[in-house]
């Protein structure tokens, strides 16, 4: 993890390393902002799906479900 950042995507270096052909290298950045936790897309054509959503940028909340092309997870802070 970099300091205040984790990248996430199917490229070994990224943080959270994902086994889904379906999203890119670096696929999206979770970072560290004043209340909480931001995602930020880098794979515009798939955004990722936040509660239904789908957002280039948007502040995580709790219990947010967050989708980055064929997987799903949740978010608690």
């Amino acid at each position: 993890m970099r300091a205040g950042r984790t990248l996430v995507g199917t490229s070994p270096d990224c943080d959270v390393v994902l086994r889904d052909p379906s999203i890119s290298g670096r696929h999206a950045e979770i970072s560290t902002v004043r209340r909480g936790f931001r995602i930020n897309d880098w794979d515009r054509p798939t955004a990722p799906i936040t509660e239904n959503k789908a957002d280039l940028q948007r502040d995580l909340i709790d219990n947010d479900s967050v989708r980055l092309g064929r997987t799903n997870s949740s978010s608690s802070r």
